[in-house]
Parts: structure tokens; C-alpha cells; sequence
């Protein structure tokens, strides 16, 4: 079930093409980790949204547009940074055979 959610988020990545609008930006000024802020999950800086807030909801089909209508402060470059540090964490995953 993982495997099936996991090559879903990725089509809709590679759907968004977000690999070319972010190819130039860097995520380290854009998403941050504060012990005090939801227990020190993946923000977006200087807010309260996760980015597992935002990999969800693209992931139930929102677009970026509707999730910057529903959070006016935060923007395009901040969504598509969650993405990239999105699919960073996931790179770094080991997969063990058992």
C-alpha cells in the first residue's frame, strides 16, 4: 500500500514538472525543523505548516493554487520547496530487503 501511495506522489511530481521549476532553488531557507513547532516536524518557515500538510494535500489533488488560496501566507516557492525537501528525505531512505 505504501509502494502504491508512493508512485502516486511521484507522478503527480513529475506531473507538476517540479523538478524544473525548482532546479535552481534551494529548500534550506525556505523549510526549517523547530523543537517548539509541531514537535519539530518539516516546516515552512515562519509558519505552522507542515510539510506533510502539503505533500497531503497535492496528494488528495489539490492544486498549488488551491492550497495558496487556502493559506494566503505562504507561496509558490514555498510549496514547491516542501516538495524538494520532500523528495530529498526520500531519496535518502535505505531499502532492506527481508
Amino acid at each position: 500500500m505504501k509502494e502504491r501511495a508512493m508512485m502516486k506522489i511521484v507522478a503527480f511530481l513529475f506531473k507538476l514538472n517540479w523538478h524544473k521549476n525548482i532546479t535552481a532553488m534551494t529548500y534550506r531557507n525556505l523549510i526549517e525543523r523547530n523543537p517548539d513547532v509541531l514537535l519539530g516536524k518539516p516546516i515552512i518557515k515562519g509558519t505552522r505548516i507542515s510539510v506533510e500538510l502539503v505533500i497531503r494535500k497535492l496528494g488528495d489533488g489539490n492544486s498549488i493554487e488551491d492550497l495558496m488560496e487556502s493559506y494566503p501566507h505562504i507561496s509558490k516557492e514555498q510549496i514547491l520547496a516542501a516538495l524538494k525537501f520532500a523528495a530529498d528525505m526520500i531519496s535518502l531512505e535505505e531499502n532492506i530487503e527481508v
